[in-house]
């Protein structure tokens, strides 16, 4: 009679460290990817650019503490920044002082997310755009192209960018990638 129990005591001795070593590489994966998750959440957020460079001559850089039109950026990232890579033809507008593109083949009007490192300018009553080389790649009433890709709940952001979106500046959202091209129109 404990030949069966010896033999029990003996399996449950081998399977009993293999099925604790599963269950916790499980919750590990579990807790990375959560993690993960989290992180590309709360990684578009409105941050005021500081680095702006200052200049007394035009145009003016605007930081985005007295900034008239809202200009939500996105979070800066130690290392390579992840992007989506969709694509999108429009014309930059400001609607209800939100900077936002009219898709061109359609009603849709995005709110636009720009990267960390690109600035808003006015030079007399032009609003342009910069990007971190200080190259104007937007002008308001310009057809441009535009990386990233749509965004339509505002669960997207995390709660500091929900708090700071203006309630005229509704979504759907797009999150500018790493291309912005002004387009030459030719008739």
């Amino acid at each position: 009679m404990s030949f069966p129990v010896y033999k029990y005591l003996a399996t449950m001795i081998v399977k009993k460290p293999a099925v604790e070593i599963i269950v916790w590489l499980m919750l590990v994966a579990m807790l990375l990817a959560t993690t993960a998750c989290n992180s590309a959440t709360d990684s578009t957020t409105m941050q005021p650019d500081e680095n702006a460079p200052s200049q007394d001559s035009k145009p003016t850089t605007i930081s985005a503490k007295k900034l008239p039109y809202f200009f939500p950026q996105q979070e800066a990232v130690v290392g390579e920044r992840a992007v989506m890579e969709a694509e999108i033809f429009g014309t930059l507008v400001v609607v209800d002082d939100c900077i936002r593109v009219n898709h061109n083949k359609s009603d849709t009007s995005y709110l636009l997310v720009w990267p960390p490192d690109f600035t808003l300018i006015t030079d007399n009553d032009t609003i342009q755009i910069l990007n971190g080389d200080d190259e104007i790649v937007a002008r308001v009433g310009g057809k441009l192209h535009i990386g990233g890709g749509e965004v339509k709940s505002l669960s997207f952001f995390n709660k500091s960018m929900q708090k700071k979106l203006p309630p005229n500046c509704l979504g759907p959202y797009w999150i500018v990638g790493d291309e912005v091209n002004t387009l030459e129109i030719t008739e």
